[in-house]
């Protein structure tokens, strides 16, 4: 797999986007250098990177981003979540004996009478 570095600017000649021709800014270098090739550094702009990565299903960064606070929203939510269902399973919680207890306290003999 390839290896990129993110540069502040590009400082191998031609110094400029692959694509776009871009020039100033931060720059993924592509580490790429053929002499035989006699084009220089290939550098590619932030923005070209991000276009190349919606063509392949990338998120934007504004998509990434959003999709970061709605992953910790919902993972704020199940833990909230979880903390209740414990609660209520600890407030449902019976042992048998005590189940049995209740049952025989709230038995009541029955009462033979006399036939006549």
């Amino acid at each position: 797999m390839p290896e990129f570095l993110l540069v502040e600017a590009p400082v191998h000649a031609p110094g400029r986007c692959l694509t776009c021709g871009a020039s100033n800014g931060p720059m993924i270098d592509t580490l790429i250098r053929h002499d035989s090739w006699d084009i220089g550094a290939l550098y590619l702009c932030p923005a070209c990177v991000v276009e190349a990565g919606r063509l392949i299903g990338s998120l934007s960064p504004e998509q990434a981003t959003d999709a970061a606070a709605r992953l910790a929203s919902a993972s704020e939510r199940i833990s909230e979540l979880v903390a209740e269902l414990a609660a209520e399973r600890e407030n449902k919680l019976v042992s048998l004996a005590d189940v049995l207890t209740y049952v025989a306290s709230e038995q009541k003999p029955v009462m033979k009478t006399k036939a006549s």
